[in-house]
């Protein structure tokens, strides 16, 4: 596969670096220094022989990990119920706002300072 990926903002402007690879019959994308609290369209040109391609919105935002486009008390309560739990799963991993590998205080105290941000459109 000869595929390429983009991951541009909503001015279609670069966002961060995707890189698409093959594995098996899934095209697995992989993005990087992208920033806090965006939005982001990924696309990957040269799929089906070259010829096709494909489009995803993403948003990115710290904080909101019961992804309903905002920080508030019910994501500060889920963080706190999983307290000094180790990250075992992908399920958990989205409490671990610091990716230290464990849920943590400073964790209580990072998604409490994003309390009130909203993803934007």
């Amino acid at each position: 596969m000869n595929a390429a990926a983009t991951a541009l903002n909503s001015v279609l402007a670069s966002a961060g670096t995707a890189t698409a690879q093959a594995i098996g019959g899934d095209v697995v994308v992989t993005l990087t220094n992208v920033a806090d609290n965006k939005r982001l369209t990924i696309t990957v040109n040269g799929l089906n022989g070259g010829t096709g391609s494909a489009q995803a919105s993403l948003g990115f935002f710290v904080g909101d990990v019961n992804c309903l486009h905002s920080v508030n008390a019910a994501d500060i309560s889920a963080v706190k119920a999983n307290l000094n739990k180790p990250v075992t799963t992908n399920a958990i991993a989205k409490f671990d706002l610091n990716a230290d590998g464990s849920i943590t205080q400073a964790d209580v105290s990072a998604v409490k300072a994003r309390s009130g941000l909203v993803l934007p459109p």
